[in-house]
């Protein structure tokens, strides 16, 4: 007779599937693997746990109370094509995964498609089985991770510095996927009217998707041999192209098995071929590249688009090591001639300043505030810890083009809607999570200057530093700063830790 204590008996070494439990019982009680089945079905109060998690063939973990590490590292052991294992593997590596990496690495859709289990059940049946947790769920922040108790066994740790680090990676990503695109556009290999990029600050990434898989940018090629011709209207007829991309670490095997399941769906359930694109950085394994170019995915190095190896400098720039900064210095000047790196580059440089030379330790890159149904982006926010006063930095790195004061808090890049309406969200978004005290600081840096008339509405506002007059701040002294403001902080140039301060002053001048 099948009890309890014959299944906990069989669990005691390690954890097992549902076939390999039953194959057990099946082998040890001398019954054939369907009544196995049957007996296995029909047990009640139970001293083990069943995974909500289910695998292919809808097996799920039969484990003990103090199994999980075992099961998590079984996972690891199988097969890249099952997307739970491609996640648990990333997550042994990386510790964390932020939405879009999450989404990418399951390869599933984002709602559910008969015969496809939807992204959002992984995690959702990950969660129930208190295998990670999700973080800042529903936000523009959320990510996953092991739970407290698993970290800890794995010897896992998170801190804050690498949450930023991973962030500005990101967004350094999404930069380099704009350059591509860009590229594509003038060269007419991409339409300009739908071609389509995921971006952080921008819609919920629930609402960006192609053929309801989540990739970083999608678009339509009419290039003649490459597009079809309708069969009835015989109008020529686009291909549609998918874009992912990897620049801030290696390409593993994992990254392509899941690309590859992601085109594999849509063919299936859409009957829809499509063109994979995968942009990377750093050099891939050998067996990986070949891995790729057997799955059909064109694979476009970042050397081609800059001509140029900035994955080392994009590296030392998101983890605001900036040890060789000198040596990279003709890759500064490559991310100088493009438009939306140079963003990013400027971004991290001033987050590196505020925490290597003023000595600010939360500093935060890319934050979304939203009130009132708007939504604004912060370049870089600065929270004293002590001092219930929030510092928000607007920051531009235009090379001619001085900044207007603007008409109105709505004209786009302008002091007005700054000081004005991105205060406000500010100021309501910290309100609306209980932190009434908190008094915001508008800096607005621009390497080009400022109209005149936009300079004295700053001035205006300078009554806004008296509330830091008694903290003892080197900066900001004043609420707007310019290229050779920042060349010329006197304060640090001989007063600053592993000469930061000259770090960060070579690669203004390069800017």
């Amino acid at each position: 007779m099948i009890t309890n204590t014959t299944i906990k008996n069989l669990l005691l070494h390690q954890p097992l599937t549902s076939s390999k439990l039953i194959a057990a019982i099946s082998e040890n009680s001398h019954i054939t693997k369907n009544n196995a089945r049957v007996s296995l079905s029909r047990l009640s109060e139970k001293d083990y746990h069943i995974s909500n998690l289910s695998l292919m063939h809808n097996e799920h973990y039969f484990y003990l109370s103090d199994q999980l590490p075992m099961v998590i590292n079984d996972l690891a052991k199988r097969a890249d094509n099952e997307p739970v294992v491609r996640l648990i593997k990333a997550l042994l590596d990386l510790k964390f995964l932020f939405t879009s990496e999450y989404l990418k690495l399951l390869g599933q859709p984002i709602s559910e498609k008969k015969g496809h289990k939807d992204a959002h059940k992984y995690i959702i049946q990950l969660h129930q089985d208190r295998i990670i947790d999700i973080i800042n769920a529903d936000t523009i922040d959320e990510y996953i991770c092991f739970t407290p108790k698993i970290q800890k066994q794995l010897n896992q740790q998170i801190k804050k510095i690498q949450l930023e680090s991973r962030r500005l990676s990101l967004t350094m990503q999404e930069n380099v996927v704009s350059d591509c695109l860009d590229r594509w556009k003038k060269e007419g290999i991409l339409s300009w009217n739908y071609t389509k990029q995921f971006r952080l600050n921008g819609l919920q990434i629930q609402n960006f998707h192609f053929k309801q898989h989540f990739f970083d940018a999608y678009g339509y090629c009419y290039i003649a041999g490459i597009s079809m011709t309708d069969s009835k209207t015989k109008k020529k007829k686009p291909v549609p192209v998918v874009v992912e991309a990897m620049t801030y670490r290696t390409i593993k095997k994992i990254d392509i098995a899941s690309f590859e399941n992601s085109i594999k769906n849509i063919n299936f359930t859409y009957k829809t071929k499509v063109i994979p694109v995968l942009i990377y950085g750093k050099s891939m394994p050998h067996s990986v590249f070949t891995y790729a170019k057997r799955c059909g995915i064109a694979l476009v190095s970042m050397m081609s688009i800059y001509n140029s190896d900035l994955p080392p400098l994009l590296t030392e720039l998101s983890n605001y090591d900036f040890s060789n900064i000198d040596e990279l210095s003709n890759e500064i000047k490559n991310i100088n001639n493009t438009n939306n790196l140079r963003g990013s580059l400027f971004n991290s440089t001033m987050a590196y300043f505020l925490m290597m030379c003023v000595g600010f330790s939360n500093v935060q890159i890319n934050q979304i505030y939203s009130s009132d149904k708007i939504s604004r982006e912060i370049d870089v926010v600065v929270e004293l810890n002590d001092q219930s006063i929030i510092i928000i930095f607007e920051l531009k790195c235009y090379t001619k083009s001085k900044i207007k004061l603007g008409c109105d808090e709505e004209e786009e890049d302008s002091v007005k809607k700054f000081f004005e309406s991105t205060r406000s969200v500010a100021e309501s978004h910290f309100i609306e999570h209980d932190r009434k005290d908190k008094t915001i600081i508008p800096i607005f840096i621009s390497l080009s200057g400022f109209e005149q008339d936009a300079i004295e509405y700053m001035e205006n506002y300078k009554q806004l530093l008296k509330k830091v007059s008694d903290i003892p701040l080197k900066f900001p002294k004043k609420l707007f700063y310019t290229k050779q403001d920042l060349l010329h902080l006197s304060d640090y140039k001989t007063n600053s830790p592993q000469n930061s301060y000259g770090k960060f002053r070579n690669i203004i001048k390069e800017l």
